[in-house]
């Protein structure tokens, strides 16, 4: 609230308008939405989730005309668009926490919403891979792992039993590729910069 509070000032260049922009309001509300609702707090779990998604839906526009029409983001921390991927399938998987984790219309809405986030980012993978891996495409974790965990609630309920499969293990598979390419940037001495 601090953070995200402090940009309505007009300070916020729109440079700075990436995905992370997401992680005060939306990543946050989301897990905690999770947390309240593993808790047994129905009604709290209930209110972080309105939080996080009316912040997602407010940040959305913004985010997206700025990574259209703005500046390209660096090469360097490119990977940092991978965050794009979370909110459809981290707030998926916080209204599974907060509704008894069954697929209804509004969780397949979210999981349609998060595969085409996917589509749109594996389109920019050479882009964003121009310079080469990076330790930003860790931006990509958060959402391939609740992909993961969206997958896991098709396979779960028998429903979209292809798309379910796909999503658990090309999330899971891309973690681990995030994990293997940060182990050979820290085996050839180029992990942390000098």
């Amino acid at each position: 609230m601090y953070r995200a509070g402090g940009l309505w000032r007009g300070v916020h260049t729109l440079d700075a308008t990436t995905p992370i922009v997401y992680l005060p309001t939306v990543a946050t509300n989301f897990v905690s939405a999770t947390a309240m609702a593993a808790l047994g707090w129905s009604d709290y779990a209930w209110l972080f989730l309105g939080a996080g998604l009316f912040s997602w839906l407010s940040l959305e526009a913004a985010i997206l005309s700025r990574l259209r029409t703005g500046t390209p983001v660096n090469a360097p921390v490119r990977g940092i668009v991978g965050i794009q991927l979370a909110p459809a399938f981290v707030g998926c998987g916080a209204y599974f926490a907060v509704s008894g984790g069954h697929i209804d219309a509004f969780a397949l809405l979210l999981i349609g919403y998060g595969c085409l986030q996917f589509l749109l980012l594996l389109r920019l993978l050479p882009w964003m891979l121009e310079k080469g891996f990076s330790p930003s495409f860790w931006g990509f974790s958060f959402g391939l792992a609740a992909m993961t965990g969206c997958g896991f609630h098709l396979i779960a309920e028998q429903r979209l039993l292809f798309l379910g499969y796909f999503l658990a293990t090309t999330g899971s598979g891309l973690v681990m590729l995030l994990l293997l390419a940060t182990l050979n940037l820290a085996r050839q001495g180029r992990l942390l910069v000098k």
